[in-house]
């Protein structure tokens, strides 16, 4: 597995998602949503350039982006779905 590190910035708009969607949808629909951001994370430190991931040279060297919803397979059972 690959190491991986959020940048302060990175860590505090991962709290700033989590906190907003608290607040407008409430603490069940934040749970759910902080679960498939683990999963995630966990699955881009397996394999960075899984299938689905996609270039971003525009962003920096070696950057990728990943959406969520290709990881929802991965939260754990129980945590719910995020829609």
């Amino acid at each position: 597995m690959f190491r991986y590190r959020l940048s302060e910035a990175a860590q505090g708009d991962v709290l700033d998602i989590l906190a907003w969607t608290d607040e407008q949808f409430g603490e069940a629909a934040r749970s759910r949503y902080e679960s498939l951001t683990v999963a995630a994370l966990r699955d881009l430190a397996r394999q960075p350039d899984r299938p689905g991931s996609l270039a971003r040279p525009e962003l920096g060297v070696g950057v990728r982006s990943w959406h969520l919803r290709l990881s929802r397979e991965h939260v754990k059972p129980g945590a719910g779905i995020v829609r």
